[in-house]
């Protein structure tokens, strides 16, 4: 939608992505950065080609394996940051509204080769991972919502307590699938994860834009669409915020798991929320105002 919106071509679509992206991300993984650059020197052990990758989120000559970065969560950053590489290098070709069907064929056609790759170059194992299948979803439900409207809220309603329904399901009955290197290490427990995780997504999604495109009043659920806003600051900051918790208040811990996870869950939202109000959203108007001048407001 924001390419097509703003019909810039690929050099304002990338500048755009990289302010969204890469400005809060260096801010947050800062102290990490410097305190392993200060190791790496005094133990005399610097790699640079992690330190690269830790910068730019983007792990291309990496030979053997994509190392993960200083903080953790950048593990998914990856994989969005090669999502907008290859969505920019198509927008060099065709136009932006023929762009997500084809980013969509091309993750689905090759999704094969994240299994049957066995080169020493990791990249294209990494490139057609079946993560990448959840942008693919992305593609196609926003297509979908270009074309579809329904006549009634029937469908809309059923879709979205399907979706509903299944992420519980799915939450309750496979959180093991969120387990952190043992899923991105294995091609065909990551294509369960993107399936079971990214359908139920992909319907939600679908249906709340259909709502709005029929002209459904979302008034009430406005603060939610605020936490969407803030849901990257909430994500970059959710396992620090863990860890000063876990360092500063042990006896929170021993309140048992529902409570502990709840004051978790506060406490990185009320973080992230803080964080985006104040540091990710002035920051971001500011940037894109002196490198971005004369092009429309991105949709995010």
């Amino acid at each position: 939608m924001t390419a097509e919106r703003q019909n810039a071509g690929p050099g304002v679509f990338m500048k755009q992505r990289l302010i969204r992206v890469l400005p809060l991300y260096w801010i947050i993984s800062a102290p990490l950065l410097i305190s392993y650059i200060y190791k790496s020197i005094s133990e005399k052990h610097f790699n640079i080609r992690f330190i690269r990758d830790n910068i730019l989120l983007f792990p291309l000559w990496d030979k053997f394996a994509v190392a993960y970065p200083l903080l953790i969560v950048g593990w998914s950053l990856y994989f969005e940051m090669w999502f907008y590489v290859l969505f920019a290098i198509l927008l060099i070709f065709i136009s932006a509204k023929n762009v997500p069907f084809s980013i969509a064929g091309i993750l689905l056609v090759f999704s094969s080769v994240a299994f049957l790759w066995n080169g020493t170059w990791h990249f294209p194992a990494f490139a057609f991972h079946p993560f990448c299948w959840e942008f693919a979803m992305g593609c196609i439900a926003y297509e979908i919502s270009k074309s579809w409207s329904p006549s009634n809220l029937l469908p809309l309603y059923s879709m979205l307590a399907l979706g509903l329904l299944l992420l519980i399901y799915t939450a309750s009955h496979y959180e093991s699938l969120g387990e952190a290197w043992i899923t991105r290490e294995s091609p065909s427990r990551s294509a369960i994860r993107s399936i079971i995780w990214g359908i139920p997504s992909f319907l939600i999604v679908l249906s709340s834009i259909l709502f709005e495109k029929r002209g459904v009043s979302m008034h009430i659920l406005s603060p939610l669409v605020y936490l969407g806003n803030a849901s990257y600051a909430i994500y970059l900051i959710h396992l620090p915020a863990y860890s000063c918790i876990e360092r500063y208040g042990p006896y929170i811990f021993k309140a048992g798991m529902i409570y502990s996870s709840l004051i978790f869950l506060v406490a990185s939202i009320i973080a992230g929320v803080i964080l985006h109000h104040f540091v990710e959203k002035p920051l971001t108007l500011f940037l894109r105002h002196r490198f971005i001048s004369h092009s429309p407001k991105p949709v995010l």
